[in-house]
């Protein structure tokens, strides 16, 4: 692969490195407001300003690995009804949404002759990247949306054990994407995905 092409594949993943996250957190913020949680709109995360959903740390792994995160937002149970149910809610619907939007994008592409393969090309990124992100964030480490969904159904000593242990199985992930063992098998599960779907 010449130099030209590598430069190529980098300005395609851009859109998907930088939107992805960002879409997740923004619906993870949005979901906590309509539930009734006022931390979002008071720490500035009810806006369409996508900058403020932006992780550079997060940014960079989606480039290189596919697979990252963005700004967390913060979330408080305190002003939900049902507590348990509303936590389930604010960690799964982002992860619903991002597999919705790589299905129907996806679906798009294989539906429509787009005759630019540029845009074609960064059309199926975006698809694929956003599945693999919906898949990534059923792992339950934080910052990703599979700890609030675990955090919310397991008993408090589960809990308090995740939190205990969270650093060392952040490195652990970390060390997995690293080596490519992590985003290997997510890549697997969303070729089976797009398999199912298409």
């Amino acid at each position: 692969m010449n130099v030209v092409n590598q430069l190529l594949i980098i300005v395609y993943i851009i859109p998907a490195a930088f939107f992805v996250p960002i879409i997740h957190e923004w619906v993870r913020a949005m979901t906590s407001h309509a539930l009734g949680d006022t931390l979002p709109s008071q720490r500035g995360f009810i806006t369409a300003n996508p900058l403020k959903f932006f992780e550079p740390i997060g940014f960079i792994f989606m480039m290189v690995f596919h697979i990252g995160w963005g700004q967390p937002v913060p979330t408080s149970a305190l002003r939900y009804k049902n507590r348990q149910l509303a936590s389930v809610l604010v960690g799964l619907v982002p992860i619903l949404v991002s597999l919705a939007i790589g299905i129907i994008v996806f679906n798009l592409t294989q539906m429509f002759h787009i005759a630019n393969n540029h845009i074609h090309y960064i059309m199926s990124l975006f698809a694929r990247i956003n599945i693999s992100f919906a898949v990534f964030n059923l792992i339950p480490i934080y910052p990703l949306s599979g700890q609030r969904i675990l955090a919310a159904l397991a008993n408090p000593n589960a809990v308090a054990t995740m939190t205990y242990y969270e650093k060392p199985l952040q490195l652990i992930m970390v060390i997995l994407m690293a080596f490519g063992i992590l985003p290997g098998f997510i890549e697997s599960i969303t070729i089976g995905i797009l398999t199912l779907v298409s």
